[in-house]
């Protein structure tokens, strides 16, 4: 599986683990029909572009916890300005992409209760 175009035929799940696996794309749609998704974990994947492999992101309003580290081809994320908002996200994983600063993390994230930026470049 090197793209997830579309999760067909869970319309209850919670919770999606798929790491390590040779994910090069999500698709804007792939998670449209799992609205109760509330944990995502995406590590170690290769997603070649930050700003345009996150809209899928915007499709799951319930997300509480996303793990995303060492998810880029790329390790040059400098901050997370293009990410969308998740307003009920509550734990946040990001290690190993480069990032250099968390500038405006709390507006998009004001119910965050875990941060972990570990690995990055942060000063």
């Amino acid at each position: 599986m090197t793209r997830v175009t579309k999760v067909i035929g869970y319309p209850k799940l919670k919770k999606l683990i798929l790491d390590r696996n040779p994910i090069t794309e999500i698709e804007p749609a792939a998670f449209r029909d799992c609205s109760d998704l509330e944990s995502l974990s995406i590590n170690n994947i290769q997603l070649p572009n930050y700003a345009g492999d996150l809209k899928f992101l915007r499709a799951c309003p319930n997300l509480e916890e996303l793990r995303m580290s060492a998810c880029f081809t790329e390790k040059d994320l400098a901050d997370l300005s293009g990410f969308p908002d998740l307003f009920k996200m509550r734990r946040f994983v990001m290690r190993d992409v480069g990032l250099i600063h968390t500038t405006d993390l709390h507006f998009k994230m004001p119910l965050l209760e875990s941060l972990d930026l570990q690995g990055n470049r942060i000063f």
